[in-house]
């Protein structure tokens, strides 16, 4: 997603979980309205990989600090995942489903569904 927004391939992008471990920062000025961006790692409670681990420390961190924090879902993803530690932050975030293009999205809950790949 962060890609798609800013029109660059800023962000690495693959289908092995784990491979943001550090955040990425951006700027986006959108109709003059400048945005902060920071891309994190994904949250992952069973993670044995210490360096995954710091990542998902630093995300829980900026999570915390956040003014919105957007909780990007992989449709394609059938792994079970608990989001409990996000409950916390319910008021400022918005839930984006990504991959809509490729994947039904009935059964999961979302506010927004998207094609980063597709940029739609």
């Amino acid at each position: 997603m962060l890609n798609a927004l800013l029109n660059e391939e800023r962000a690495i992008v693959s289908d092995i979980a784990g491979t943001t471990r550090d955040t990425i920062e951006e700027s986006l000025n959108i109709r003059g309205v400048l945005f902060r961006l920071i891309d994190t790692a994904g949250i992952r409670e069973h993670s044995t990989d210490t360096i995954e681990n710091l990542g998902i420390e630093r995300s829980k961190q900026n999570a915390e600090k956040a003014d919105i924090i957007i909780h990007l879902i992989d449709a394609t993803d059938k792994e079970e995942n608990d989001f409990a530690w996000l409950k916390q932050f319910e008021d400022k975030t918005i839930t984006v489903l990504n991959k809509a293009d490729v994947a039904p999205v009935s059964s999961i809950q979302y506010q927004i569904a998207i094609s980063a790949k597709k940029k739609k």
